[in-house]
């Protein structure tokens, strides 16, 4: 099972070299956690041992890359003041979280 993101991985997604960010980043994985919990409408269980009801499913590493692509598109998009402007979901991060849909 994979865990989720590090503040180290998600800088290197979102090409950041310092730490200025980085409670910003930590909100933002929570964030992007619950929105792919929310998408698949499955609950997200990270614990190895714990066992699985019929409406939860385990932490991947496909997850994982769906989450810092989102982490990513919200770093980048922090600043959108339109919708226009606004690309909330990466669609290879969609493409990735319909396979748990």
């Amino acid at each position: 099972m994979s865990t989720r993101p590090t503040l180290a991985e998600m800088k290197l997604q979102c090409r950041i070299d310092y730490d200025f960010d980085d409670s910003l980043l930590e909100m933002y994985e929570k964030g992007a956690f619950k929105y792919i919990e929310s998408y698949i409408n499955r609950e997200i269980i990270t614990d190895d041992s714990k066992e699985l009801t019929d409406n939860q499913i385990r932490f991947t590493d496909e997850l994982k890359i769906a989450e810092l692509m989102i982490i990513s598109s919200y770093y980048s998009n922090r600043e959108a003041v339109s919708s226009t402007n606004m690309n909330i979901v990466p669609m290879a991060a969609q493409s990735i979280l319909e396979m748990y849909r």
